[in-house]
């Protein structure tokens, strides 16, 4: 797998929900932001199906 850098700018209370709900699940915030967007990947394709 390759990854690419990117930067992301947020507002602080939705970068505050992140950190919180990384540190719940035991993942960075940038694994949090993969495995979001990784599972609204799947939603979307099961709704275009």
């Amino acid at each position: 797998m390759i990854f690419e850098r990117m930067n992301l700018r947020l507002p602080a209370n939705l970068k505050s929900w992140l950190k919180e709900r990384a540190d719940t699940q035991h993942r960075t915030m940038n694994g949090e932001i993969v495995a979001l967007l990784e599972r609204a990947k799947i939603a979307d394709t099961k709704e275009a199906a």
